[in-house]
């Protein structure tokens, strides 16, 4: 018989294991967290770091971690440790959460199950907010995205991959600073100041939104959902639009997928600027290279709204 547990915390780990160990301690020290679970999936990081996680919680009752024997990126990592809990727990919700997002509010849970209460959802989102740049991530768009949605943005790809590859540009050159300066006191500052005078408008991320793009760094899963499913995410993928997807999918069997900003969660945005101490060009070149790679997946994702529409 399955073992009944509040949440399973999915956690999807790659190389860094200050980041990690930063979302299971927030994690671990939320309240009621006792009757729930956390599955560590290490995506086969080179590094070893995942076999250093095992030992490391291998006494600790609340924590599972899961070695995989390859690096298949976000969605068939996460659907294996979903897999995991489906086979050994009877859950009454499931939280995909990057390894470099951290829960600050203690109640999250108690927050969580009140949601569930009002709202009885599939999927849900939170307010993922980014400190060091005073940015609220989530939702990515307030409604399905259309193929015309899709195709405008692959054009502005086109155009942001073109200012990534100039010798120099003062735009992506404040990018970079922002990003190898995140911890930074001063710039820190400086950025609140430019909120203040410039506050966020591209999202609306004050109030509740149902039918909305979620963004991919926390989502939630309700029981209803993981009866239904026996994947989280599409693999159709390796590592970009898997939000789009899960939204279509959603959408096309009606089911309720919500923005909640009251549940947050912290996001530093993976620090690998900071960790690696990569160079202007090697920031372009990676980002730039981030930005193909995304086309590719809105292009498959056109298809497969062509199919739903």
């Amino acid at each position: 018989m399955k073992r009944k547990v509040d949440i399973c915390f999915v956690v999807l780990h790659y190389m860094d294991l200050e980041l990690t160990r930063r979302t299971i301690l927030s994690i671990r020290e939320l309240q009621n967290i006792q009757n729930s679970k956390i599955i560590i999936v290490d995506n086969n990081s080179p590094n070893k770091s995942g076999i250093t996680l095992k030992e490391q919680y291998q006494k600790d009752d609340i924590i599972d971690v899961l070695l995989l024997k390859t690096n298949d990126g976000f969605s068939i990592g996460n659907n294996a440790g979903y897999q995991w809990c489906r086979d050994r727990y009877d859950m009454d919700f499931v939280v995909a959460v990057n390894n470099d997002v951290t829960f600050e509010e203690k109640d999250f849970i108690k927050k969580l199950y009140y949601c569930y209460e009002q709202e009885e959802f599939y999927v849900a989102g939170p307010d993922i907010y980014i400190p060091h740049r005073y940015y609220h991530q989530s939702p990515i768009s307030p409604k399905l995205r259309t193929a015309k949605d899709m195709l405008e943005a692959i054009e502005d790809g086109y155009k942001r991959e073109k200012e990534y590859k100039k010798v120099f540009s003062i735009k992506i050159c404040r990018k970079y600073l922002a990003d190898v300066l995140r911890d930074n006191k001063l710039m820190i500052k400086c950025m609140g100041v430019y909120r203040k005078a410039k506050p966020q408008r591209n999202i609306n991320w004050k109030d509740v939104q149902e039918g909305a793009v979620l963004q991919g760094a926390c989502i939630i899963f309700s029981r209803k959902y993981c009866q239904m499913n026996s994947v989280l995410f599409e693999p159709l993928t390796f590592m970009y639009g898997e939000e789009d997807f899960l939204t279509l999918k959603c959408m096309k069997n009606h089911w309720k997928i919500i923005y909640l900003p009251q549940l947050k969660v912290s996001h530093v945005n993976k620090g690998s600027t900071i960790n690696n101490k990569i160079s202007y060009r090697e920031f372009c070149k990676k980002t730039g290279n981030s930005i193909a790679k995304y086309r590719e997946a809105q292009e498959i994702y056109i298809n497969e709204y062509k199919k739903y529409g």
